[in-house]
């Protein structure tokens, strides 16, 4: 299993303040949980290279390897094409469809 996480509060770089805290305890949340885990290099020889380590210890150990992804390190893509289906849901309407279906005694946690 190969994870891709966001460094959302990254300590140094603005973002905002719902983020900080996560952010300074996402690196040591991992290690807590000896998920092996690194930086992703926004340096397109390094990322190779860090990929086919990161694959070759999940082929041996079975175990999941963490990518953290700093701000800007892809670079911003625009669709080729627009989607209009017309199926997909917007965040608020999921969450009131998810809302209406839980009861006061369900216990929900979310990010």
């Amino acid at each position: 299993l190969l994870l891709l996480v966001g460094w959302r509060g990254e300590p140094g770089v603005k973002d905002e303040p719902q983020h900080i805290k996560q952010g300074k305890v996402t690196i040591p949340l991992f290690d807590s949980m000896r998920i092996k885990n690194q930086i992703l290099s926004k340096d397109k020889s390094d990322f190779l290279q860090q990929l086919n380590v990161a694959l070759e210890y999940i082929r041996e150990t079975n175990e999941p390897f963490v990518f953290i992804i700093q701000k800007e390190t892809f670079s911003d893509y625009k669709l080729q094409t627009p989607n209009n289906n017309a199926l997909l849901l917007d965040r608020e309407t999921a969450i009131k469809i998810i809302v209406s279906s839980i009861s006061k005694n369900d216990i929900v946690v979310s990010t």
